[in-house]
């Protein structure tokens, strides 16, 4: 294998689990969050996620104030940030009048997400859809966006642009879905989920119909995908609980067929479920402890 495939594979691996489990260490490689202490509280809101675990490489960008004092590049960040899904933007450490100066009428969309820096200088946040909405009216910011990518760009931007008179330019939805590696690692677990009980068909003990076990097989296939991932990967706690319910629920559905038309469980459907749910457990001890780990070192001041 070459190095340029191995480079390219490389890539794509990182891309997969950072689009599974998130990137939540690279924002610490802005120089803006190495530089600045945060209240975490603040950040959260702003960006308008929950959890820091949410704010990754994709979500979280550095505005620095060569490009927000020239109006033709910081649209053009904002473009780039629709266009890769991008949630706030970091300024810092500056001088609030010094922000005030450079920002103009936009400065009141600014929030101070900065813990105790100085006594002059913090740090901002700034939502990109806020400075959507802010700007729409603009012809000129309008005419900025023009033909961009809204592909990445969330649902109810992309509408309020394009209801502005923007043309936007998207993917088909099978481009979307075969280019998104989160396509194949459903696809994947579908398959698996699809044919695991069949081999139930072999026990002599079953005496209930091949079709209707495969049937149920089938019918839970997608929840059950769904279940395995959100239980693992979601941000959010109510998913992942959600996600294990169902996956526990329809991964026992063929198995409850089987006791009903046979005499008991395989002796590894009890292991399963087991690991199932000391998985699901172990992830909201690892996600609280991962939680308690970013917001200590983003509320850490870099100047002690």
């Amino acid at each position: 294998m070459s190095v340029q495939n191995r480079a390219a594979q490389v890539s794509r691996l990182r891309r997969l689990k950072e689009t599974l489990f998130g990137s939540t260490q690279a924002p610490f490689e802005l120089p803006v969050v190495q530089s600045c202490a945060f209240d975490t509280t603040k950040l959260a809101h702003t960006a308008g996620v929950s959890r820091l675990a949410e704010l990754g490489r994709r979500e979280v960008r550095e505005l620095t104030p060569q490009t927000l004092s020239t109006t033709d590049d910081f649209y053009s960040e904002v473009r780039d940030a629709l266009e890769h899904r991008a949630l706030i933007w970091l300024i810092g450490p500056i001088d609030t009048e010094q922000l005030k100066e450079l920002a103009g009428p936009l400065f009141d969309l600014f929030v101070n997400v900065g813990a105790q820096h100085s006594e002059t200088q913090t740090v901002f946040g700034l939502r990109v859809s806020n400075v959507v909405h802010e700007l729409l009216p603009d012809a000129n910011f309008r005419a900025a966006l023009e033909g961009m990518n809204a592909t990445r760009t969330p649902h109810s931007l992309a509408h309020q642009i394009e209801a502005a008179g923007v043309k936007v330019f998207k993917r088909s939805l099978i481009t979307r879905i075969l280019k998104d590696p989160r396509f194949w690692v459903y696809a994947v677990v579908f398959v698996y989920s699809s044919l695991r009980a069949l081999p139930v068909v072999f026990v002599p003990q079953f005496h209930g119909s091949v079709v209707v076990l495969w049937g149920i097989d089938v019918l839970t296939a997608i929840p059950y995908t769904w279940g395995i991932l959100a239980m693992l990967t979601a941000s959010r706690p109510l998913e992942r609980y959600s996600g294990a319910i169902v996956a526990l629920t329809t991964f026992m559905a063929p198995y409850v067929y089987f006791w009903v038309h046979g005499r008991g469980y395989p002796g590894s459907v009890i292991i399963i479920v087991g690991l199932m749910i000391a998985a699901s457990l172990a992830t909201e001890v690892w996600r609280g402890i991962q939680n308690t780990r970013l917001v200590k070192r983003y509320s850490a001041s870099r100047n002690s």
